[in-house]
């Protein structure tokens, strides 16, 4: 049980075919982060840069420079997925050849769109994967003006680019345009005057374009989307330091590079709904800066390069993509309380049922399901109240009669209470059958709802590199096992995941927001109709009932222990 909250937490010369170089056994990719990446790639020398992947899915386009992180002379190479030999494209003495992550292989053609300057500036090219038939797509047009970042529609035919303008202030200012892959066609797409705009990356679905925008002179990024002749254009992320972006398969997401406008010491690698939304963290390695995302054409990976410091050379990763949730579960038999209700959260036994009068017709009592036998859920409803029964659902407790069926596999680190640790919730199916048997049980006793404890390990110290996505997934599948057994459900405080899990949960339980200042995100709830439950232990109720009330807040202050003891607010 937990009562307060848990304290957080080579120079190959010429052009010709592909040409192999050296090779990484399988077995010697080595490198696993406790994110759960998994590394691909590291050169010998020199850094490997900017993944995409083929269309197949089997192998990873890279660019390598020599010299280290964007240094030195930089050519393509090919490398298989799981490991093997590395295979030359293009690399040529004296010139860069540059090919981005996201859209740049095309599957029609099987031709990979680039940017080199081997003809003395950067201009757009194609080559075919094999490293035949280099064919050249734009010539600069326009003095002191960089072709670069291209990117290919899905069947071939169109190439998105930036041209980069050196201004006479000593600025740059960058343009998306798209061209046809035969040359022709050649048109501008964007052209603010006060911004700067690079790196397009085209939907797979052909119908948008995702590029990053900053304001002229300044670099504040953030991701944009439009429609392929430019029209639409509509800002997707805000934090000011976006980059990178690509989309999923499926061009409903799109995977970037930020650091949240410096929150996070390096960047790291993000997703959001193409049509914008809260942002998903996918990478989680704070000492590592995580860069130019690509996703898999089967839409179950990410491939990217990471690198501890600007100047480091940077090998290749892959992490699992995460992973949509399911539909929320509906449950129309459910108990569905309203915004005002009178409640009490006793986890100490005996219970005591005198709780003064009724309000809005409803009281409820939020009780352990282990401690409580059907008998007091029958007298419960007898006096017109709703059961809810507690669950520990992120923690093992070694009291509890069901203690021994969770293998140590599963068991972290203590989370501050007294015969508690923390649960891997990766361990899925481990996991669900236990919390299933709970769940059951809980119904089985004729509760109306229950709330899930410890939810939100992966903000805490658990023993395991837990990632929001898989808090999500974890705790989706908690509500709707839930609505299956038609037993209301409580989000229990996890405030930074409400925005995801708002449309799965009935009403949210929160301890300390006011304590810690962070009622406002609770407010979600509220707006969608949704009752807040929300307990102080140390503030007077002067201190916070106030505004509680004026939130339409369920406040009330309890014991730590959470015994009969309560003040309500209203």
């Amino acid at each position: 049980m937990r009562t307060g909250r848990a304290v957080p937490w080579l120079l190959a010369a010429g052009l010709g075919l592909a040409t192999v170089l050296w090779s990484t056994p399988a077995q010697a990719l080595g490198g696993f982060r406790a994110d759960g990446a998994v590394r691909i790639y590291a050169p010998p020398r020199g850094s490997a840069q900017n993944p995409a992947f083929s269309p197949d899915g089997k192998t990873v386009l890279f660019t390598w420079f020599h010299l280290g992180y964007d240094r030195g002379v930089a050519g393509l190479y090919t490398i298989p997925l799981t490991g093997g030999q590395r295979a030359r494209v293009l690399d040529e003495v004296g010139h860069h050849s540059v090919a981005e992550s996201g859209a740049v292989w095309s599957a029609a053609a099987n031709r990979i769109a680039f940017a080199s300057d081997r003809l003395g500036t950067d201009a757009i090219w194609t080559i075919a994967a094999d490293g035949s038939s280099l064919v050249q797509v734009t010539a600069p047009t326009v003095p002191s003006t960089h072709f670069r970042a291209a990117s290919q529609s899905p069947g071939g035919q169109w190439i998105a680019f930036e041209a980069v303008a050196d201004l006479p202030s000593g600025g740059q200012q960058g343009t998306i345009w798209k061209v046809k892959s035969d040359g022709s066609g050649l048109t501008q797409l964007t052209s603010d005057s006060g911004s700067d705009d690079r790196e397009p990356n085209w939907s797979p679905v052909a119908n948008a374009i995702v590029f990053e925008r900053t304001a002229l002179g300044m670099d504040a990024w953030n991701l944009y989307v439009m429609a392929v002749d430019g029209s639409g254009v509509q800002a997707i992320t805000s934090s000011g330091s976006d980059t990178d972006p690509s989309w999923s398969p499926d061009g409903q997401s799109i995977v970037y590079s930020s650091d949240q406008g410096g929150m996070l010491p390096h960047p790291a690698i993000w997703m959001t709904a193409a049509a914008g939304g809260t942002p998903q963290r996918v990478t989680w390695m704070d000492t590592r800066a995580d860069d130019l995302p690509s996703w898999s054409p089967d839409g179950t990976a990410i491939i990217f390069e990471s690198h501890r410091a600007a100047a480091t050379p940077a090998p290749l990763w892959r992490i699992a993509a995460p992973v949509a949730p399911p539909p929320p579960a509906d449950c129309p038999q459910c108990w569905h309380p309203p915004l005002k209700v009178e409640w009490q959260w006793q986890l100490s036994s005996p219970l005591d049922p005198s709780v003064p009068a009724q309000v809005s017709g409803m009281q409820a009592f939020d009780i352990d399901l282990f401690d409580t036998d059907a008998g007091v859920v029958t007298a419960l409803h007898a006096q017109g109240r709703k059961a809810i029964c507690y669950i520990d659902a992120g923690t093992w407790e070694k009291w509890r009669p069901d203690a021994d069926e969770f293998p140590s596999s599963v068991l972290g680190l203590p989370n501050g209470w007294p015969g508690e640790r923390w649960l891997d919730i990766r361990q899925f199916s481990i996991l669900t059958p236990i919390m299933q048997a709970r769940i059951n049980q809980c119904a089985g006793k004729g509760f109306d709802g229950v709330e899930f404890d410890n939810v939100d390990g992966y903000t805490n110290a658990t023993g395991f590199p837990l990632t929001y996505a898989e808090q999500i997934t974890y705790n989706v599948w908690l509500a709707n096992a839930a609505h299956a057994a038609n037993l209301s459900v409580a989000l229990k405080n996890d405030l930074g995941q409400i925005s995801d899990l708002l449309p799965y949960f009935d009403w949210e339980l929160d301890e300390q927001c006011f304590t810690f200042q962070e009622c406002d995100l609770l407010l979600p709830f509220i707006n969608a109709g949704k009752p807040v439950m929300e307990v102080e232990y140390a503030l007077a109720t002067s201190q916070f009932c106030p505004l509680a009330n004026a939130m339409n807040f369920n406040a009330m202050k309890k014991h730590l222990a959470l015994d009969a003891y309560r003040v309500p607010c209203r």
